[in-house]
């Protein structure tokens, strides 16, 4: 779908993109309109940035500490005020303006939190700006926002294909134990969750990842009353394991952390997973056995069900950083009847970039054209027009921000004065390193403190 302001168009496709891959749009400038409006310069600019900020009490005051970092920052002109275009025919009314970028090999990917205290943004943004020429303030803006991953490398790609028939024998196996009870008086009963999944390392996003997870129950210790375990009511008795995957909860857990200056912050948050069946999934339910316990006659029924399916983990890759890290584990809940009688299972896992950065097509694809497939299903929580305010630069000839530690000089002019620094720069900045410059793509980095009591 075009993104439009205006007299400005923009042909993109949106999708999922790989950090290397060049990228290829379409700029349909409506010439006369855009005069109209007082418009004579259009450029389009990609650009990378982080942003985090965290709220800390000190002293019985809050401080929020916020910081921001320009991955890489590029722009191209489309239309200036001294072209040609500006003087066309009046049969003439649109420019279409090809353009293309590529995103450097090395750069996070995609990523977003928010809480209470805490927001830590990875972004990748395209912008088109139409502007009149000394303005600082664009007049008309097209802001459209790019999902990122890093690229698969070759032994990551062929991990997909390993999940694809996994031998029984290359299976890592994890398990946990509880002890529970249907009310105060009663006995304590046992419940064990047991999990299978292929044995990597790390595992593919946006990739099936098989799984086998069995529930085994054994009740109280009792007499034999019957031929099942079945209590006075013809009811299972407790603890009956779950007979369907709905039953079972399953979810990704992520834990982050944030750092800004000295300070960090630690956040969690879940993610539900939905077992996806295929045509060898199947839900096992075991016949009861009745095992006997000591010489008095008692012993205990013990139940299992197995439950086979796939994952899959459409979050971006493992990640960490001096500003933002995450990592992921997985949780498998089975809840019994009565308090405190959660059986959780938790394990690490560790998720790798699946997809291989595409080569340059033999042909320049017309951004007008069907939206190709997408590199993947990644699905990232809606950014905070807040965030993005802050994370991103304006597209200007200056870009304006408070003083704190600003170590960057631009390939224009830098100019600090007590208030702000001005920066202006018209193709890519450089990073400071002692003094020296050189291309780079951490380019500013501006800490700033905002007090309120």
């Amino acid at each position: 779908m075009p993104s439009n302001d205006g007299p400005l168009t923009l042909h993109f496709h949106d999708c999922t993109r790989v950090a290397g891959e060049t990228i290829y749009g379409l700029v349909d400038i409506d010439v006369r309109a855009a005069l109209e409006d007082g418009i004579n310069q259009v450029c389009v600019t990609l650009c990378g940035t982080i942003h985090a900020r965290l709220s800390v009490n000190i002293a019985r005051t809050t401080v929020h500490k916020e910081q921001s970092i320009i991955l890489f920052y590029t722009r191209l002109p489309l239309l200036s005020e001294d072209s040609d275009t500006l003087r066309f025919s009046p049969g003439e009314k649109t420019l279409s303006s090809p353009f293309q970028f590529t995103f450097p090999h090395d750069v996070p990917p995609s990523f977003h939190t928010r809480g209470k205290h805490h927001e830590g943004t990875i972004a990748y943004c395209i912008e088109v700006a139409g502007r009149k020429a000394g303005d600082v303030t664009a007049r008309r803006q097209i802001r459209q926002l790019i999902s990122l991953v890093p690229p698969a490398s070759i032994t990551q790609v062929a991990a997909r294909e390993c999940l694809t028939f996994p031998r029984e024998s290359e299976w890592r196996e994890y398990n946990t134990t509880k002890k529970v009870r249907r009310g105060i008086l009663g006995s304590d009963s046992e419940a064990r969750l047991k999990l299978s999944i292929p044995d990597l390392a790390a595992y593919p996003m946006s990739s099936d990842i098989p799984f086998v997870l069995r529930v085994e129950t054994a009740t109280e210790p009792m007499r034999k009353s019957g031929e099942a375990p079945l209590d006075k009511r013809r009811k299972p008795m407790f603890p009956a394991p779950p007979t369907e995957s709905g039953q079972v909860g399953m979810h990704l857990h992520r834990r982050m952390e944030i750092h800004v200056g000295r300070q960090t912050s630690a956040a969690e948050d879940d993610f539900e997973l939905d077992s996806r069946p295929s045509a060898d999934t199947r839900v096992v339910v075991d016949e009861p056995q009745w095992v006997a316990g000591d010489r008095k006659g008692r012993g205990s029924w013990h139940r299992a069900v197995t439950f086979r399916g796939s994952l899959n983990l459409a979050l971006v890759p493992t990640y960490s950083a001096d500003y933002l890290s995450w990592k992921y584990s997985l949780r498998f809940v089975v809840r019994f009847p009565g308090k405190a009688n959660e059986v959780e299972l938790e394990v690490p896992i560790c998720i790798h970039p699946s997809f291989e950065c595409p080569p340059p097509p033999m042909e320049i694809p017309d951004p007008r054209s069907v939206d190709p497939k997408s590199h993947g299903n990644l699905e990232l929580p809606a950014y905070v027009s807040h965030a993005l305010r802050l994370a991103h630069p304006p597209t200007d000839s200056s870009h304006t921000g408070p003083i704190g530690r600003t170590t960057a000089v631009a390939s224009g002019t830098l100019k600090i004065t007590d208030e702000h620094t001005f920066l202006t720069s018209e193709d890519m900045i450089y990073t400071m390193t002692q003094g020296v410059a050189r291309p780079g793509h951490l380019v500013i980095d501006i800490s700033h403190d905002l007090i309120t009591r």
